[in-house]
């Protein structure tokens, strides 16, 4: 904690005499330090859910209404916006920039070999992503003892999510789930190449289902393969139901294995359905949402105006 203060500090504070900069925080607790020395401050926060009561944060909003701050908010999400309104932020203050992906890690990916001792099956169905209770892993093990065809491969967790899993799995006489563990990001990317169909369920528990931007969403997208996810209005504005994913009711046991066999029993269906959210994913570029932010901040964010074509300056003060 003091190697973490110190460091926000010194960054701050080398931020505040870039007098012609923009400060741009991921932190609120920086952000609000950066408002109070100086103006051109943005924070960009993707889970907001997280600073529903946080008492820096309506400082920070409070400050963002004295016009002579400058301060502006990035969230990843139309549901993150609606939030911010909310609690009082302007119209004006807002950009909107979802989250995104380098597609040039998915050029000419070599999908990954499975392991080889396993049965062959209809279909292998891939999830990557943490494994805490309320993130979506019940309704994955719940799948798999349903759909007892089919492998399952669960790629990421800490291992004492891994093993509460694993004894779950035991417990249920389940042997079609195959934990992998943590893979390095390129290598999973090869195992997403790999799978015949890629899992994205949630659950009511996840604490930020109401306004979340899930990476693997835009890394599903980019491997080119059917996509099966639950269905919360913050995943609709990038996935929709029979347009480039198959969307499923959230909290139910059977939704999860009923969207996966429908994807089997209907396979050009699901071809077209891959064949377009690879093509929208070219919509999710980091490129782009650097654009995007550009954009606001110039434009939307109109406290942000007299900056516009002012440097910007990016300190990476997030762990």
């Amino acid at each position: 904690f003091p190697g973490r203060l110190a460091y926000k500090t010194i960054s701050v504070l080398y931020a505040v005499f870039q007098k012609d900069a923009i400060r741009y925080f991921r932190h609120v607790e920086t952000a609000l330090f950066s408002s109070l020395f100086a103006g051109n401050t943005v924070l960009a926060y993707h889970d907001l859910s997280f600073l529903e009561n946080s008492a820096l944060m309506k400082l920070l909003i409070r400050i963002s209404h004295q016009k002579a701050r400058k301060v502006g908010f990035i969230t990843t999400t139309q549901a993150g916006r609606s939030r911010l309104l909310s609690w009082g932020v302007a119209s004006t203050q807002i950009c909107v920039a979802p989250n995104g992906i380098d597609l040039e890690q998915f050029v000419d990916l070599k999908p990954a070999r499975l392991k080889p001792n396993l049965p062959n099956t209809e279909k292998e169905i891939g999830f990557a992503g943490s494994l805490y209770p309320g993130r979506g892993i019940e309704e994955i093990i719940e799948a798999a003892q349903i759909l007892k065809d089919s492998n399952f491969f669960v790629v990421g967790g800490q291992a004492a999510d891994i093993e509460r899993c694993e004894r779950i799995a035991k417990r249920q006489g389940i042997t079609n789930i195959h934990f992998l563990g943590f893979l390095p990001q390129q290598i999973m990317y090869q195992y997403l190449a790999a799978f015949d169909i890629l899992i994205m369920p949630y659950t009511t528990d996840t604490p930020t289902y109401r306004d979340m931007s899930p990476m693997k969403m835009f890394e599903y997208m980019a491997a080119g393969k059917p996509i099966v996810a639950t269905d919360f209005p913050v995943i609709r504005e990038v996935l929709q139901h029979n347009g480039n994913a198959v969307l499923v009711s959230p909290d139910s046991g059977t939704a999860l294995p009923d969207g996966i066999q429908w994807c089997r029993r209907n396979p050009q269906e699901a071809q077209r359905l891959e064949t377009q959210s690879h093509k929208d994913v070219a919509n999710y570029t980091w490129t782009k949402r650097d654009e995007l932010i550009k954009t606001g901040i110039s434009a939307d964010t109109s406290v942000f105006t007299k900056a516009s074509t002012a440097p910007t300056k990016h300190l990476n003060n997030h762990t």
